[in-house]
């Protein structure tokens, strides 16, 4: 019984171990960047999957958006809303903000495609070149706001559907416009190759910020069936649907409220570098 008592501890020093336990520190911005797993930017551009086999050197850039614990609750009760409404068209999407295990993930909101280069030394130069326009030519910051109205957006080939928040005009116009133009004479600046058909794959005209996704639907799975069969009658078919579930989704609005919840202050962009993310402030800006 003595060894049994020795074996465990008594109250009062279990008490005592849970007072010396210091709280976790918090992980640097730096860290997280530095093995960040990038965006999911497939949807932007066909076979990008396969550019690392063909000698490419891929990025991309964006704002993030790294949400609070009142944002997520407010994202999850408003994909349920949207949830609830889908449902009756065999659609349901899962939220972006968090992972399969429940971990918070970022959101973003993409100023590129996906970006080519034909050279390592390419990649590299893109953020130092970025980095310069910015200094000399944005602002310290602006504030990320959204529409009210939710909009449905597919990838390249429709195999998947994204739930998202509309930025508004207003940023739209005044800040993201000049981003763009920023942002692609950085690109051709670095790059030895033509630009063009890139640049023409993204605009600031729709930029969003996905919160929710859904594959394999029978929306989905019926045009990728049948688009080997009659292409016409699929893309006819796919649009009607997708028309259709926009119409629901277009019944779902935030409040004023809600979405002075989303709105956040942005102090540089994000590019990617490989299997890491790069911070590119604005103007002499250091906050991430």
């Amino acid at each position: 019984m003595d060894i049994l008592q020795s074996s465990y501890c008594s109250s009062s020093e279990s008490e005592e171990e849970e007072e010396l336990v210091e709280p976790v520190p918090i992980v640097p911005q730096a860290v997280l960047d530095k093995y960040s797993i990038s965006p999911n930017i497939a949807k932007y551009q066909p076979g990008s999957e396969m550019n690392f086999v063909r000698g490419r050197w891929n990025t991309f850039a964006f704002i993030e958006m790294r949400t609070s614990t009142q944002q997520r609750a407010l994202l999850n009760k408003t994909i349920a809303c949207v949830n609830e409404k889908a449902r009756l068209l065999g659609v349901e999407f899962e939220p972006l903000h968090q992972s399969e295990m429940g971990s918070p993930q970022p959101l973003h909101v993409s100023l590129s495609s996906n970006v080519e280069f034909s050279t390592r030394k390419e990649l590299d130069l893109f953020p130092k070149m970025l980095s310069i326009e910015l200094m000399q030519k944005f602002p310290l910051h602006f504030d990320v706001q959204f529409e009210p109205a939710l909009k449905l957006f597919d990838n390249y080939d429709k195999s998947a559907l994204f739930l998202t928040l509309n930025v508004s005009d207003s940023v739209k116009r005044r800040y993201l416009s000049k981003l763009s133009t920023i942002i692609q004479e950085s690109i051709d600046c670095c790059s030895l190759e033509d630009n063009t058909k890139q640049r023409q794959q993204w605009n600031f005209v729709n930029a969003h910020m996905s919160i929710g996704k859904t594959s394999k639907t029978e929306m989905t799975k019926s045009y990728l069936h049948d688009i080997h069969g009659n292409s016409d009658q699929a893309e006819l078919g796919f649009t009607e649907k997708f028309r259709m579930l926009n119409d629901v989704i277009d019944t779902v609005h935030l409040k004023n409220s809600e979405l002075d919840q989303f709105s956040f202050r942005c102090h540089g962009l994000k590019v990617t570098k490989e299997r890491a993310n790069i911070w590119v402030p604005f103007g002499n800006s250091t906050t991430v």
